[in-house]
């Protein structure tokens, strides 16, 4: 019996254990979560106030200088999207209907 008694005692002894290392294992984690959380917040948080500063920055410029700011626009969307086409063909027909005056040089 007294066998069986220590049997037990060891036996809670190592479940014990094994509970502690379980505990720490998770308190890890639980702490390598709570900083990746913290870290994705601030990342989320200074996007967000830079696309603010941006926003407001735009609005302010074109509240001042309205054409002037609409044809900066333009000028950066194309920027964007015309190194992707090859070749850009204008038919003397349609070339008359089209305004090109955001490519000419104001005076």
């Amino acid at each position: 019996m007294t066998s069986a008694k220590a049997d037990g005692q060891r036996a809670i002894s190592e479940a014990e254990s094994y509970a502690n290392v379980l505990r720490e294992e998770a308190r890890g984690e639980v702490e390598q979560i709570a900083q990746d959380a913290a870290g994705f917040a601030y990342r989320v948080t200074e996007k967000a106030r830079g696309d603010a500063e941006r926003f407001l920055k735009i609005a302010s410029q074109l509240a001042s200088g309205r054409e002037l700011t609409l044809r900066r626009m333009v000028l950066e969307a194309m920027e964007q999207v015309l190194p992707r086409l090859r070749k850009i063909v204008l038919d003397g027909r349609i070339e008359k209907s089209v305004d090109l005056g955001v490519f000419e040089d104001e005076p």
